[in-house]
């Protein structure tokens, strides 16, 4: 029983030991590089983050030099703007920089854009991103609030990496799809999960229909897909 996952694994990963504690092997490592990119943030009512990684540089670029961090304090007046996150999976992260969301999304961006458009009608709105984002919340209720992109990051392709014999290749990202399926094939036998629904039409865009996506966008719920597949 083995699995491979395009994600970096730390020693204390909820993939990593939930499915070492039921006798897989697991390797994991990102297919994806990622860099800051210097920006500005304007006064805004909401934040909404895509990912940890768009949190990661949007907070470490602000807080890594002082006047910075206090600029932007200060551009926001006496109130920080309130924090979106697309999942219950980010909530964590974002604590990790001293302060709270403000609304937690499903995981999907159908479901996670209505929601959220119920708090932030008519306000404005900062997505921070990657260089190639998708855009999948701003795009369907833009018409509906002010919406300003910021890139904080930029996402690159790596492409010096080995073929996996895993049975069960799992997907964390559009991204990571396009360049796992740029240089290889699927093997006989290897199954497929995506960790949503965005990477799971990426997957169709490759034109794979049989594959499994996880209930939620998290480590846990991933772990237990791979479980499932061969059960």
């Amino acid at each position: 029983m083995t699995t491979f996952i395009t994600r970096d694994l730390t020693p204390d990963s909820d993939f990593l030991y939930l499915l070492s504690e039921k006798g897989w092997q697991v390797e994991g490592f990102s297919l994806l590089e990622f860099e800051g990119v210097p920006f500005t943030c304007p006064r805004v009512d909401w934040i909404f983050f895509y990912s940890k990684n768009g949190m990661k540089f949007f907070f470490e670029y602000l807080k890594w030099n002082e006047g910075r961090w206090q600029m932007f304090l200060k551009g926001q007046a006496s109130d920080m703007p309130k924090l979106a996150v697309m999942s219950k999976a980010s909530v964590g992260y974002l604590l990790e920089y001293g302060v709270k969301a403000d609304f937690i999304g499903t995981g999907n961006a159908d479901t996670t854009a209505p929601d959220f458009l119920r708090m932030a009608k008519g306000q404005s709105v900062l997505f921070p991103h990657a260089k190639n984002s998708r855009h999948s919340i701003r795009k369907i209720i833009e018409n509906e609030i002010i919406a300003i992109d910021i890139v904080v990051y930029e996402n690159k392709k790596i492409r010096d990496f080995p073929q996996s014999d895993a049975m069960v290749l799992v997907f964390t990202s559009p991204m990571n799809v396009e360049a796992y399926f740029e240089k290889y094939s699927l093997k006989q036998k290897q199954k497929l999960l995506a960790i949503g629904h965005t990477t799971a039409s990426k997957l169709r865009e490759f034109g794979f229909d049989t594959f499994k996506i996880a209930t939620e966008p998290n480590e846990t719920a991933l772990a237990q897909a791979v479980i499932s597949i061969i059960e």
